[in-house]
């Protein structure tokens, strides 16, 4: 004897719903864009921002993004490398006690891992990692340039 028992509406959504993160997920492996929030984020959907700041918000997305609104890509005269975000955060020289604090704040609330650009932008994705990311930037005198 065979029963069929019907789906709930709310059972449907939820197995499109997981059906549709799944394409999502497979094509954000799959794809060659956006590789530099890939490496950082490999997971679709598990970034959310919730009780920030509109502007924090957007600062971390393009910190996250490598796509300040600002900077140029040119020799940075204070340590002649090139002036990215990935260099700011890990190497420059010009900010190295603002990165210290940073880093010191990090190893005290989570993990730093051999990548550390990647570690940073990953602490971002807790409250007190954003704190301390957008505590360096204020430092540095960055803010007002994301």
């Amino acid at each position: 004897m065979e029963v069929t028992i019907p789906l709930s509406k709310s059972e449907g959504k939820s197995l499109v719903r997981k059906v549709i993160r799944q394409q999502w997920q497979q094509y954000w492996d799959d794809t060659m864009k956006g590789r530099q929030l890939h490496s950082i984020q490999n997971k679709v959907g598990t970034f959310r921002s919730r009780g920030t700041k509109r502007k924090e918000q957007v600062r971390m997305t393009r910190l996250r993004m490598q796509q300040p609104q600002q900077y140029t890509v040119y020799n940075w005269k204070h340590c002649n490398g090139t002036e990215t975000v990935e260099h700011i955060l890990t190497s420059c020289r010009r900010f190295t006690q603002e990165r210290q604090e940073m880093m010191r704040q990090f190893q005290k609330n989570g993990q730093i891992h051999n990548n550390l650009f990647c570690s940073i932008l990953q602490q971002g994705d807790q409250a007190e990692g954003r704190k301390n990311i957008l505590n360096f930037l204020r430092s540095t005198g960055l803010e007002r340039r994301l």
